[in-house]
């Protein structure tokens, strides 16, 4: 099944594709946002501890994961779209905060906490926070928003 991104998604056209009903959609899903963010999050929920024993590398391993995932398709046609439930549904916006953002910022604080201790940096005054946007946020740029993305 191929979806033409999230933007042109309707309950209707899913509903006619998978061969159900809307009662069926709307038992399942409050909004085809909420059905958006699932599939994301099946797909790129997940968040593999990184330790490659250096800060430079775990943090380039990072970053090397996320480049792959907002290389894909599946993000490319649906995250942006996605952003407006977030913006409009707090139920999305918490969802998505709670299973996506923290845990790839606890996973920047452990590579971090992880230099600390091997005494790579001293310890950090830096917000774990702030690094995990900086690494993401031109991802989000460059993928997401361009006309002309690859």
């Amino acid at each position: 099944m191929e979806f033409p991104g999230f933007g042109r998604l309707t309950v209707k056209g899913l509903v006619n594709e998978v061969g159900t009903t809307p009662q069926t959609f709307y038992r399942r899903y409050a909004s085809v946002a909420l059905l958006a963010l699932e599939v994301l999050l099946k797909r790129f929920g997940r968040v593999e501890d990184i330790d490659t024993g250096g800060l430079e590398s775990d943090l380039l391993e990072l970053q090397r994961n996320d480049v792959a995932m907002m290389t894909t398709t599946l993000i490319q046609k649906n995250l942006p779209g996605l952003f407006e439930g977030i913006r409009t549904d707090g139920v999305v916006r918490d969802i998505y905060r709670q299973k996506m953002i923290s845990p790839r910022r606890k996973n920047v604080e452990r590579v971090l906490d992880r230099a600390v201790g091997r005494g790579e940096v001293a310890a950090l005054t830096v917000d774990a926070e702030y690094i995990c946007d900086l690494l993401f946020g031109p991802l989000l740029d460059e993928y997401c928003y361009r006309p002309n993305s690859p």
